[in-house]
């Protein structure tokens, strides 16, 4: 790859829903009142995940792909949709101004590989 392509000829970025897990879906059919105990709750007994704002859940992802095979290289949670959009931006900016090397370097994105082994 040359160094001076730019990242945002090669890689797009994107805010997306947090998909919903298998344990959130089961809540749902199991009963909402339980549902809106055990998410309300969860925060403050187990903390957040990704270290992130205590008793905030993550609701949005902003992810980097591949725009040739539309693989998922980063994916960061948000708490919120601002948040979300503020890194998105933030991104997109990296995107015009550096090249794909150095873009994937800033956020430890391994590049020069197969898509298929990245």
């Amino acid at each position: 790859m040359d160094g001076g392509t730019r990242a945002s000829e090669l890689l797009s970025v994107s805010v997306v829903p947090r998909p919903v897990g298998r344990v959130r879906r089961w809540m749902r059919w199991a009963g909402v009142g339980l549902y809106l105990v055990v998410v309300a709750a969860a925060p403050f007994i187990v903390g957040p995940a990704d270290g992130g704002t205590p008793g905030a859940l993550s609701r949005y992802d902003v992810v980097v792909r591949r725009r040739d095979t539309d693989e998922e290289l980063l994916r960061t949670g948000a708490d919120s949709p601002d948040e979300a959009e503020g890194i998105r931006a933030h991104m997109e900016t990296q995107l015009a101004e550096l090249s794909v090397e150095e873009f994937c370097d800033r956020w430890g994105i391994p590049w020069g590989a197969p898509a298929a082994s990245v």
